[in-house]
């Protein structure tokens, strides 16, 4: 088996060799320092080959999966296959408590998958609907594969726009998603893999042999610093929601000051733009409080 993790990493690559060149090779074997960063392919697709190739060359054989176990890897699924463990998957965690384990594992560094909020990375096109029935939490791994599963139920009542841009078929319906959120199915396979003895799972996972979690997490961690999301977050009113937007440069932040600044320095807003001084007091708009915390106006009074 750690022959056949060196062959699929020669083909993945184009040629290389996880353990390095032939002078260093031997040393790098017997210490078990491997390199897999030459794999070729889209993000979602090379984290999960990660994962079972660096089983197949682990310097411990108890690590390395059989044959059979090696086959039923998520490497080897079709897009049929992808799309229905997404749905069994949301299917089991839909009504589950805060304190479930099982959900609880899922949202664990949640934030790596959902990319600080899932909303946000998608068309508008596809998200429009998604309050009309319920609420979506943005940072929630659930919620992504609960609308995952939803537009997939009720495509045919989606608009023209949306099932364009979601693809009438498994493929690019699958795509859409994990390609836009490229931990979502290694993670998604590494967290339930704690119930795959249920009957549901049976079909996703080998009987008996099971995945470092650890090691998983240290990959998904190492591809989430390598490729930094530039968020921030943005509370609002609503207890439940959260909001994040791009981070401001500090070149916007000063022409906001600035704005601002000129607007209260100049003694208010008038209604009458040509002549303001034909305005009446009582129609002038002046900032009451002047500037706030940040240089920003607190607020917009009318005397």
């Amino acid at each position: 088996m750690f022959s056949l993790g060196c062959l699929y990493y020669y083909v993945l690559s184009n040629g290389s060799h996880p353990f390095g060149d032939s002078l260093r090779r031997q040393g790098n074997i017997l210490m078990g320092n491997y390199n897999l960063s030459e794999i070729k392919g889209p993000d979602w697709v090379v984290n999960v080959q990660k994962t079972l190739l660096s089983a197949l060359i682990s310097s411990a054989p108890e690590v390395r999966p059989s044959c059979k176990a090696t086959l039923e890897h998520p490497m080897f699924w079709d897009y049929s296959m992808i799309l229905a463990f997404f749905q069994e998957v949301s299917d089991r965690v839909e009504k589950a408590e805060p304190d479930n384990y099982v959900l609880r594992e899922l949202e664990s560094n949640g934030e790596q998958i959902v990319k600080f909020d899932w909303r946000i990375h998608i068309h508008e096109e596809v998200s429009s609907d998604l309050k009309k029935y319920r609420s979506y939490q943005g940072h929630s791994v659930r919620d992504l594969l609960r609308a995952l599963r939803n537009k997939k139920h009720h495509f045919r009542e989606l608009s023209t726009e949306a099932q364009k841009l979601l693809g009438d078929d498994v493929a690019s319906f699958t795509t859409y998603w994990t390609e836009r959120f490229p931990l979502l199915l290694v993670h998604t396979w590494i967290t339930i893999q704690c119930v795959a003895d249920e009957e549901n799972f049976k079909k996703f996972y080998h009987s008996t042999h099971r995945y470092s979690v650890k090691h998983c997490k240290e990959q998904m961690a190492a591809y989430a610093s390598q490729n930094p999301v530039n968020v921030t977050v943005i509370s609002t009113e609503e207890k439940d929601q959260k909001k994040y937007v791009p981070v401001r440069s500090k070149i916007e932040y000063q022409k906001i000051e600035r704005k601002n600044y000129e607007l209260v320095k100049s003694g208010g807003l008038y209604r009458n733009h040509e002549s303001p001084e034909k305005d009446p007091p009582k129609q002038q708009l002046y900032f009451k409080g002047a500037l706030g915390k940040k240089g920003k106006v607190r607020k917009l009074m009318s005397p």
